[in-house]
């Protein structure tokens, strides 16, 4: 096994004996720290216990993908599970529930790492034949006679490039707000980088710079000079290079809280990426 491979064959139980996801959770858990992939066992069930970490995406009908950062692994570990039946969940839409468990846990300063193995397996979780594959399976020998599952590894880093917007999504400093504003309402854009005559990043509109402008207006004050870029736009920008890893792009989002970042190349801009974006591809939407 490379370092690289993902799923072991102590890590996956087959029938999973549970009657709701949170169970199943809990059991996929103590399958772990039997196989000895948990340094502290006591954290994990911490954590669940009080809804800590990220809770469950639905990768599809059938399968639930918990992933949580905690302290109790020091490398990424997946468990895998599948139920006879439909597991129970607190999400009243989710019925039936799902057969298939994905359990992601990894170091709470691994978010690279994190953020592969979660975008690895939810890719490979998604292909139609592996689902039907997983929901035939009687045993774990089944589960690895998938060939997508018995030799998943961590996927390369992809670029920011291959996923970013066109720069058209962009406007200039001396644009009324109102033009911007149809634009972003045309595109579906909540932001648009701000450019000069270069294709140089000068800032960035969103949504709230626009709210926050018109709030600092009086009420009674007409829109006179009316409202230009800017005179709202945000004037500190981080950009990203176009050759950055997704990941870090990723990484770099949660830890700014921002919703958009301008990718540049060369100095000019050639792209936008969103947070929107990242997460569909991350999860393989």
């Amino acid at each position: 096994m490379t370092e690289a491979r993902l799923l072991r064959r102590d890590h996956v139980v087959v029938p999973l004996r549970a009657t709701s996801l949170a169970e199943a959770t809990a059991s996929l858990t103590a399958i772990l720290g039997e196989a000895g992939a948990l340094a502290d066992p006591a954290a994990i069930e911490r954590a669940l216990a009080h809804g800590k970490g990220r809770g469950a995406v639905r990768i599809a009908p059938d399968i639930a993908l918990p992933h949580y950062r905690t302290d109790a692994v020091h490398h990424v570990v997946i468990g895998l599970g599948v139920s006879m039946d439909p597991l129970a969940t607190d999400d009243p839409d989710w019925s039936p529930g799902p057969r298939v468990v994905a359990l992601v846990l990894a170091p709470t300063d691994a978010t690279t790492l994190y953020l592969q193995a979660v975008s690895t397996i939810a890719r490979a979780l998604r292909q139609p034949e592996t689902v039907d594959g997983l929901l035939a399976a009687r045993s774990v020998d089944d589960v690895f006679d998938l060939p997508v599952l018995a030799e998943l590894e961590l996927r390369p880093a992809r670029a920011v490039r291959e996923i970013m917007t066109g720069p058209s999504d962009t406007t200039r400093p001396d644009t009324l707000v109102r033009d911007a504003v149809d634009v972003m309402l045309q595109t579906g854009a909540r932001a648009l980088a701000v450019t000069g005559d270069k294709a140089e990043v000068l800032g960035i509109i969103n949504e709230a710079d626009i709210m926050r402008g018109l709030r600092q207006r009086r009420p009674d004050e007409p829109l006179v000079p009316p409202l230009r870029v800017r005179d709202v736009m945000s004037r500190t920008v981080l950009c990203v290079a176009d050759t950055a890893p997704l990941d870090e792009v990723a990484e770099i989002m949660i830890n700014k809280d921002v919703g958009e970042i301008p990718v540049v190349a060369a100095g000019r801009l050639v792209g936008l990426v969103r947070r929107v974006d990242v997460l569909r591809t991350l999860y393989g939407r």
